[in-house]
């Protein structure tokens, strides 16, 4: 057993022992708690000067604790780069977040997410190219619902707000539960 399942499965533990002292049982999403998510991204980086929107894929991996609180760890990059005069953009992002979850019937939920992210921007020109990346704390809201051990995703996630400069993108995906 790898160290991050022992780490979930002590979690696990310590919440179901406070559960059962409070005499209520905890709720779990499902058997499957863990799920993989991979999907399109439509994502924008703007400034006072304009803005790009490159294309992007994504790829998402969280552990669901209970019905209402979960982590995960997001990663996507740019497969059709945007071009503003003349200069071509992409964007990458890595984001780690813990997720709070409001159940919608047994189905379906909606989610906010908080969690520290990278964004790295990469501008190439006929001359070069050039890269940058900062961190920041990324937010953001989303919608899931499942089909029967698969499901799909729609959210919107702020990766960057510094500096007079926003990087957001709107998500949607396959989620698959195991």
């Amino acid at each position: 057993m790898n160290i991050m399942s022992k780490l979930l499965a002590g979690f696990q533990e310590l919440f179901l022992s406070f559960s059962a002292m409070a005499e209520r049982p905890a709720v779990l999403v499902s058997n499957n708690d863990t799920y993989l998510a991979l999907g399109v991204s439509s994502i924008r980086l703007s400034d006072s000067v304009g803005s790009v929107s490159p294309f992007n894929v994504y790829g998402r991996l969280g552990y669901n604790f209970t019905r209402y609180i979960g982590i995960g760890l997001e990663g996507s990059f740019t497969i059709l780069e945007d071009d503003f005069q003349d200069v071509d953009y992409g964007i990458n992002t890595v984001f780690g977040y813990l997720k709070g979850i409001i159940p919608l019937g047994e189905k379906s939920r909606i989610y906010a997410m908080v969690g520290p992210a990278n964004v790295r921007v990469k501008a190439s020109d006929g001359s070069g190219s050039i890269s940058v990346d900062d961190d920041d704390t990324a937010y953001g809201i989303g919608f899931e619902r499942d089909l029967d051990g698969y499901g799909f995703t729609i959210d919107y996630i702020k990766y960057y707000d510094n500096q007079d400069i926003d990087v957001e993108a709107l998500n949607i995906g396959l989620i698959g539960y195991f």
